[in-house]
């Protein structure tokens, strides 16, 4: 770009020193001619170098936006979530779920099922899994240890440069102190099946799902949502770095 941008402009020099100069050899109104041709020129210059620096502005604010949501990247994929999954017994399956219920762990009349996986990992759960029918599980109860994660999630979306697209998306799972208490977790009905998020006893997890807010938080409502949120904004990150050139991204 810029070595084009330099060849264009000694191009133009050198026509206009040449055309000045032939000009010169006539009369005062070419000589006047001459004047205004070489203030066009150097207003054209000037607007040729004026491209040049907003591109070059914008190819490092592009450039820093990358090295951001390559960071994101990083954090999510490296961030995994112990996850417990209760289900009521009341709550039948067929035999196509046995590949991912091969361990069971059964406790207080539920059937207990426990994975980790990060939120990439959530997003590309396959429809038939079931860890993925948010009509089996419903409410949500998180401890203080990862909560902590999904807050340093969450704070990546307070830089400046990160896609707004893609902060908005990581805001949905944002747990405000409001509705974070903990031994809360306790008063999850148990006559459904639900999701806790953490290893500890009872009293060491907050039923956030007991809370409903705007978008801000919304991941965190329902595991439908959770799993919704996951989705989006793995599409989210996806769907930006191609729209700038990298096609293809292992997510």
């Amino acid at each position: 770009m810029f070595n084009s941008l330099d060849t264009l402009l000694q191009k133009l020099s050198s026509m206009f020193n040449s055309l000045n100069k032939f000009l010169q050899d006539f009369s005062p109104l070419t000589s006047f001619l001459s004047s205004i041709i070489g203030l066009i020129f150097s207003g054209l210059t000037l607007w040729l170098a004026w491209l040049a620096y907003t591109k070059f502005i914008k190819n490092k604010l592009l450039e820093k936006q990358l090295d951001v949501v390559i960071h994101l990247i990083e954090v999510l994929r490296d961030t995994n979530f112990q996850l417990i999954f209760y289900q009521h017994e009341t709550s039948n399956l067929d035999n196509s779920y046995k590949s991912e219920i091969s361990q069971i762990e059964l406790t207080n009349g539920y059937k207990v099922y426990m994975r980790e996986k990060s939120i990439f990992e959530l997003a590309n759960l396959p429809d038939h899994s079931l860890f993925k029918k948010e009509s089996i599980f419903v409410d949500i109860s998180i401890t203080e240890i990862e909560k902590e994660k999904i807050d340093n999630i969450v704070k990546l979306a307070l830089n400046p440069i990160m896609p707004k697209s893609i902060a908005i998306l990581l805001k949905r799972f944002k747990i405000s102190e409001d509705t974070f208490i903990v031994g809360s977790g306790k008063n999850i009905h148990k006559s459904v099946s639900y999701v806790c998020i953490g290893r500890g006893e009872v009293g060491e997890f907050s039923d956030v799902s007991g809370f409903y807010s705007d978008e801000d938080g919304l991941a965190l409502t329902s595991w439908g949502e959770f799993i919704r949120s996951c989705q989006f904004l793995s599409k989210s990150i996806e769907k930006w770095m191609k729209n700038h050139g990298i096609k293809e991204i292992n997510l």
